[in-house]
């Protein structure tokens, strides 16, 4: 078959990235655009940009070329943000109807969003040719599949809550090795070693969990949470500890040099000030703050500025503080 824009695109390698403008319509999807006329060509846009990631892609691409010949494809990359910034350059290229043939997502909800607004074709004939519909998972194959038909084809599967780890490295830091049973406690009886040196904000809770709890380990207190964010990303220091909303944000401006440990070992609660003696407005404050929680206020507002955060919790099975 010759290559044409759209069904060999998707049939080729079908690298599955997140939408950031469509959204999911309940139903069956909507019509795929047609396939237009053979071109000859084929622009792959995908994140993988590394030297490694490339090595990988080339590889499928040379899958493609040694059935097709005559195609040219072509590398539509775009390199930055994590694979933030390929998708900003997507969706922009679909809401001006220019798609790339092939594009790099995620599977499940991503895929699923891209074929309900009609943007994919349907490559369940790849399926059936290649036998693949047996060989893949089932919770693969149906992150993938709306109404039994495919609009995606993965390139391999990964996780993102796998901690990888050098055995050499953490016992030449006398760090026991994490096993299946490996719990929070562990974790704070292996930071608090000598040599070891944490950073506070000062006057914050995790300031005093720390001089409380860390006898061996140096506590580094500072006074901006912008140097003590510094001071682990540059390595100086092993853990910042604060508050979950604050660890995940600063966590996700310095994903290349830290790691958000987002469980919660200590417990607090936020509170509203009123003057000692007004009970009536006590009241009022209580009686609000009841209502709007029970009519969904909180979910709400969560939903509508810390989606993100909300939902990464909501998969680490974390509780949301709102």
């Amino acid at each position: 078959m010759k290559p044409s824009r759209r069904t060999v695109a998707l049939a080729g390698a079908a690298l599955t990235a997140s939408a950031l403008v469509l959204s999911a319509c309940s139903g069956s999807p909507a019509s795929a655009p047609a396939a237009t006329d053979s071109t000859g060509a084929l622009e792959v846009m995908s994140w993988w940009t590394s030297g490694s990631e490339n090595s990988a892609l080339q590889v499928l691409n040379d899958a493609v070329k040694a059935k097709n010949p005559a195609i040219t494809i072509t590398d539509g990359a775009v390199a930055g943000g994590a694979g933030a910034n390929v998708q900003v350059a997507l969706a922009s290229r679909l809401r001006a109807g220019n798609p790339p043939d092939v594009w790099q997502t995620f599977a499940g909800a991503p895929t699923k969003a891209y074929a309900n607004a009609g943007q994919t074709a349907d490559v369940s004939s790849v399926y059936g040719k290649s036998g693949l519909a047996t060989a893949l998972a089932p919770t693969i194959l149906d992150s993938l599949t709306i109404d039994g038909k495919q609009y995606g084809v993965p390139t391999g599967a990964h996780r993102t809550n796998v901690l990888w780890f050098s055995t050499k490295a953490l016992t030449k830091a006398g760090i026991t090795a994490p096993t299946g049973q490996y719990s929070f406690d562990a974790f704070i009886a292996d930071l608090d070693k000598a040599g070891v040196k944490v950073a506070v904000k000062k006057g914050t809770t995790g300031h005093l969990y720390a001089t409380a709890n860390l006898k061996n380990a140096a506590i580094l207190v500072l006074d901006k949470e912008s140097a003590a964010v510094l001071e682990v990303s540059q390595g100086k220091a092993d853990a910042f500890i604060y508050d979950q909303m604050s660890t995940y944000q600063n966590w996700q401006r310095n994903k290349a040099t830290t790691r958000a440990i987002l469980e919660p070992f200590q417990k607090e609660s936020w509170a509203v000030g009123i003057a000692k003696g007004n009970d009536e407005l006590k009241g009022k404050v209580n009686a609000f703050i009841k209502d709007y929680r029970a009519k969904g206020g909180f979910e709400q507002l969560g939903d509508r500025y810390l989606k993100e955060m909300k939902d990464e919790f909501k998969r680490l099975g974390y509780p949301f503080f709102l």
